[in-house]
């Protein structure tokens, strides 16, 4: 049993601080290196890992260097990577990442692998069924859609990950078997043909998801789930790289979506966790753990200001409260505060276990710690019930109950340590 099964892009990124992005013809020396693992799944089952949820990648590596690499650094951040599979005499995915210095944006420059794509026949039986989410980028597109299939007829929810690289041929069949999208704006704005965020995001409901997040980078995201739509600004930090920062929100929403917290509250803590990876160069190497991402949302509270809100937009407060009988979204207050220049407020991120060692010479040693998975994954009827009930938070014991379903704390309150295991 494992919580999270993640097939997709798992690749190699070599990361380099620039004092600005070079123009034709100019060589400039980085300021900063680093080499770490990268892609959209594979940076996301860190992120659940180092959160606390055990979790299993399927892909594919060459069986150079950088897929040793690759292989490595997840075994050691505790992902279980035996379906990670290695094509002998082929080159794994690898990226150059360009970090400007003063906006924490990059560019990306990616090598093409030269592995074949892995095959629906090459999922492991049981795999798929085994887990209580199934995780997706576009990457292997037929094993992609295969898996996709088998999650829906095992009742396990199929979360997506479509950035621009999910456009490539035709991914309408992955999108009408996916429960939550989460897409970039650039995917959004391309595979709906409008640069209208409603519009887009109406488009995309058409194909069946049952809930829809687009991200929208230092504006936040923009979504609707039950019919209701939502926007959530990103938490005010200082940023030094936005590297993976969409991947380690779909990880840590995915977390949210394992606990008994209503959907807002999910949103809330997978934009705090995003936002706190981006105080630190790479994609991983600022990922939190469970207690900071917590402590982070503790400290906002604390210092919060009365007159800014978070969550809504207003005209959505005082329409048909979702978080009450329905299991979705609770419209609440929440507050912002604007850091000051030099970044306080941002907690020290504490070393993995294992000894968290990322340097121009080696990889990041972090075990991630690994939950157990508690009951096997529901069919028929159960499973579908299942589904809905981590797709809108609701905890089925208070569904039955007919109690509160806006989460384990109810209400508006954010999400504590005690409100899981």
């Amino acid at each position: 049993m494992v919580d999270v099964v993640g097939l997709g892009c798992c690749c190699f990124d070599l990361l380099g601080v620039v004092p600005h992005m070079p123009g034709p013809d100019e060589e400039i020396r980085m300021l900063e290196t680093r080499q770490q693992g990268g892609g959209e799944v594979a940076t996301a089952l860190v992120t659940l890992a180092r959160l606390g949820c055990s979790v299993a990648c399927a892909g594919k590596v060459g069986d150079d260097a950088f897929g040793n690499f690759i292989r490595r650094e997840l075994g050691q951040y505790g992902v279980d990577t035996r379906h990670l599979l290695v094509e002998p005499g082929t080159l794994s995915q690898a990226s150059v990442v360009l970090v400007d210095r003063a906006t924490g944006q990059r560019s990306i420059l990616a090598c093409v692998p030269t592995f074949s794509e892995l095959l629906p026949s090459q999922l492991a039986p049981g795999l798929i069924e085994q887990a209580r989410v199934l995780h997706l980028d576009g990457v292997h597109r037929a094993a992609a859609v295969a898996a996709a299939g088998r999650a829906q007829r095992a009742g396990v929810p199929v979360v997506l990950d479509a950035d621009v690289l999910a456009l490539e041929g035709d991914v309408s069949e992955l999108l009408r078997r996916t429960d939550v999208l989460i897409a970039s704006l650039a995917f959004a704005g391309s595979f709906a043909k409008t640069e209208d965020v409603d519009r887009a995001i109406d488009h995309l409901l058409d194909y069946g998801p049952s809930v829809v997040v687009v991200t929208l980078g230092e504006q936040g995201c923009r979504g609707q789930a039950e019919g209701q739509r939502f926007d959530f600004p990103a938490f005010p930090v200082e940023v030094v790289d936005t590297t993976g920062a969409g991947d380690v929100f779909h990880g840590a929403y995915i977390y949210g979506m394992l606990q008994p917290w209503e959907l807002m509250k999910t949103v809330e803590f997978a934009s705090a966790v995003a936002a706190i990876k981006c105080t630190r160069l790479g994609g991983r190497t600022g990922i939190p753990d469970r207690k900071q991402a917590l402590r982070f949302l503790r400290d906002r509270d604390s210092r919060s200001h009365p007159d800014q809100q978070r969550g809504v937009r207003p005209e959505a407060v005082g329409r048909r409260h979702l978080g009450s009988g329905h299991g979705g979204f609770a419209p609440r207050e929440a507050h912002a505060r604007q850091l000051p220049p030099s970044g306080r407020g941002v907690p020290a991120l504490e070393p993995p276990p294992a000894g968290h060692d990322v340097s121009d010479r080696g990889v990041a040693h972090a075990a991630g710690r690994r939950g157990r998975v508690a009951g096997r994954p529901r069919r028929g009827r159960a499973g579908r019930r299942h589904r809905q009930d981590l797709l809108y938070g609701r905890p089925p014991d208070l569904r039955k109950a007919g109690g509160s379903l806006s989460g384990a704390g109810g209400g508006g309150r954010r999400p504590q340590e005690g409100d899981h295991p």
